[in-house]
């Protein structure tokens, strides 16, 4: 997939999904302090529930602040109160909307989350902050086809570990959109979906699959202050 990729900017007051649009979402996962009694109170007691289940604050935090920006967000197109929007779950835990066509598909990863709005077809997206220490070739060699492989070694030493990055996330994209999850075998070629990778910033590569090709990309920030709820 090799859509141009417009600049992240500021959304419309009016949003709605075109045929084939494809809509990213950057938002950042701010301290504590951010979580205010009014957001909290827009989660569910499920997703509650499973915010204490984290065993270190700070992710459990970041786990309740994604939860209330897919909410805000998804609230806008469907112009419904956040509180009030339902998920479905399908078997391997991938969420979809009750009641509405739009699909959607949430990553965090370092102080960063993002969210895929699409429509009717199915959507996967990952993001993943770039570790320094580690062993990326270890793990091309247990997960990558031979295929992926050798794109990863034809690339100068210098650039081999965000080349990894890149392949990671759109195998990781392909299988949220499938809602396989990671038990599925790895060692595979990708023939079912559209993959276009994107950077969320200098540090956080990412890819979003699409199960039809795309006919654009639009990129928001979201902004606290024209979120609804």
């Amino acid at each position: 997939m090799t859509l141009a990729l417009p600049p992240w900017t500021s959304p419309p007051p009016q949003l709605a999904v075109a045929n084939g649009e494809v809509h990213l979402w950057r938002f950042p996962l701010a301290p504590p302090s951010d979580l205010r009694s009014d957001l909290t109170e827009l989660l569910s007691e499920d997703e509650q529930l499973r915010a204490k289940r984290f065993l270190n604050q700070p992710k459990a935090d970041q786990f309740k602040l994604a939860r209330i920006r897919l909410r805000q967000i998804l609230g806008r197109y469907l112009q419904q109160n956040p509180a009030d929007i339902r998920f479905s779950y399908g078997q391997h835990g991938k969420p979809a909307l009750t009641g509405s066509s739009l699909t959607f598909n949430l990553s965090h990863a370092g102080d960063r989350g993002v969210l895929a709005i699409f429509s009717e077809e199915e959507i996967g997206i990952d993001i993943e902050l770039i570790d320094p220490q580690l062993n990326f070739e270890q793990i091309a060699a247990r997960f990558f086809t031979p295929n992926e492989i050798k794109s990863l070694l034809q690339v100068p030493t210098s650039r081999r570990r965000r080349t990894f990055y890149r392949i990671w996330t759109r195998k990781e994209a392909c299988l949220k959109a499938a809602g396989s999850g990671f038990s599925s075998p790895q060692r595979t070629e990708n023939n079912r979906f559209k993959v276009r990778s994107f950077v969320v910033d200098r540090h956080l590569p990412g890819a979003v699959a699409l199960s039809i090709q795309a006919t654009a990309v639009r990129r928001w920030d979201f902004r606290e202050e024209s979120a609804q709820g």
